[in-house]
């Protein structure tokens, strides 16, 4: 297995309700050094999720208030938007931007969503064979190659499509996520980007990153080395005590931090994968060990914590 070498590399995820707090979470990303600023992708804008603004228009605003800033849909539902039309969106999306879209692809997961549209809810094991396919006509009408693509599939077809025009850089980078074995080796497959869903996983969190990557390693091969594995962390507790203190004190003041560590104590929800805790110190250590030990150098940060992570960032930069 060939490690990858990219660099560490910071998302920031905005919840931002309304147009001046998003405005502010962008220009907050550009000017403390994140790579991408990143949204998701759901119907429900109503405060469920932490997404509170629909992911392409508000990318489009953030590409024209930035330079260098890039953005990030973590990640677009396919059953939301045919792959075809998806590809001319984002690939317009990415020109106009410069070539600073990174497009996340999922298999879908709220069922009431696909109630409210009328949608239908496939079982799982559909619902990720077709996100294969979904993935496969993406890369396919998004990267330099033949002026035309087709594809017959189970689930989409493509007649003699134009390619053109093409991402900004000839190819336009994809992400898949997912927190199982069949997305995960899916995404080492095709991917560019493969995020690591560790939300759910509450045992020790070298046990979880470590299995995680080795099922991306061995269905990967020999393009290990050139995928770029990411993760997001949805639970940052700065302190100046242990990482045990810090997680307790942000769990007592937050509603969500004391859902996703219930039934965990300080010290093992300190530990979890999705968590980082306690002093600037303690939480730089622990990004440099994740990236050593299992190559995670893309970190997806909720933007209320971008005060307790501003040293850490400058201290890695």
């Amino acid at each position: 297995m060939t490690a990858p070498t990219r660099p560490l590399r910071f998302g920031l995820l905005s919840g931002a309700a309304t147009p001046q707090q998003w405005r502010d979470d962008v220009a907050r990303a550009e000017a403390e050094g994140y790579s991408t600023v990143v949204l998701t992708d759901h119907l429900d804008l109503s405060g469920a999720h932490v997404t509170r603004l629909s992911w392409m228009p508000a990318f489009a605003d953030a590409l024209a208030r930035t330079t260098t800033l890039g953005v990030s849909v973590m990640v677009a539902n396919q059953d939301l938007r045919h792959p075809a039309v998806l590809a001319r969106d984002v690939v317009t999306l990415d020109r106009l931007g410069g070539g600073r879209v990174e497009l996340g692809l999922g298999a879908g997961w709220v069922e009431r969503e696909y109630d409210w549209a009328g949608l239908r809810f496939d079982p799982p094991a559909v619902r990720v064979d077709r996100l294969g396919e979904y993935a496969a006509v993406l890369r396919g009408l998004t990267t330099a190659g033949p002026e035309s693509f087709s594809f017959s599939g189970k689930h989409f077809r493509i007649s003699r499509m134009p390619t053109a025009p093409l991402p900004t850089h000839g190819r336009l980078p994809l992400m898949i996520g997912g927190s199982r074995r069949r997305v995960l080796s899916l995404a080492a497959g095709i991917a560019d980007i493969v995020n690591l869903n560790t939300l759910h996983d509450d045992r020790p969190g070298d046990v979880v990153l470590a299995e995680k990557v080795g099922w991306v390693a061995e269905s990967a091969g020999d393009r290990f080395g050139d995928l770029e594995l990411a993760m997001s962390v949805p639970l940052v507790a700065g302190g100046d005590g242990s990482p045990a203190d810090a997680v307790e004190a942000v769990r007592t003041r937050d509603p969500f931090a004391a859902k996703v560590t219930a039934g965990m104590s300080p010290e093992r929800a300190a530990d979890a994968a999705f968590v980082l805790a306690g002093t600037t110190s303690a939480i730089v250590e622990t990004l440099r060990h994740r990236y050593a030990a299992h190559h995670i150098s893309y970190v997806v940060l909720p933007a209320h914590a971008a005060d307790v992570m501003r040293p850490v960032l400058a201290a890695l930069a």
